[in-house]
């Protein structure tokens, strides 16, 4: 018996974007699928979020290992920084990572926005970046 693949409509070809009702906040991460076994799974789609604690990561760890909650690396760097704090989540990360190509996230928790991004040494940082722009009304 041959397994059929899962078919999800991408991001973009989605009407997704066209339902969501006037809003004041909205945090969409669209990016490629990673891992066949995941793709539709929900539960390991970003943004994610547990009550107040929302969250989006664009991330390339090298040799990682983690204790945390979760399939995917991305669900469980979430579970870390939910559970942890984002201060010691981070160092926990550094102390169990042999290299950190590119580590980018962003967290809302308690209306505080924390953008975080950081690259190895000689990484191109315009690949993984997580851009922010701002003016007197709102952030973008």
């Amino acid at each position: 018996m041959v397994a059929k693949s899962k078919i999800v409509t991408p991001f973009f070809a989605s009407t997704v974007i066209q339902k969501v009702p006037y809003t004041t906040f909205v945090l969409v991460h669209a990016r490629s699928a990673f891992g066949e076994e995941t793709i539709g799974d929900m539960e390991n789609n970003q943004p994610f979020h547990e009550n107040e604690f929302l969250f989006a990561t664009n991330f390339n760890l090298q040799g990682v290992k983690i204790k945390s909650p979760g399939k995917i690396g991305a669900h469980k760097i979430f579970n870390l920084l939910k559970n942890k704090g984002i201060k010691i989540g981070l160092k926990e990360i550094h102390e169990n990572t042999k290299y950190v190509k590119a580590l980018n996230f962003i967290a809302i928790q308690n209306n505080q926005i924390i953008i975080h991004n950081e690259y190895g040494q000689d990484e191109d940082s315009e690949y993984f970046n997580l851009w922010e722009a701002k003016d007197k009304e709102r952030i973008v």
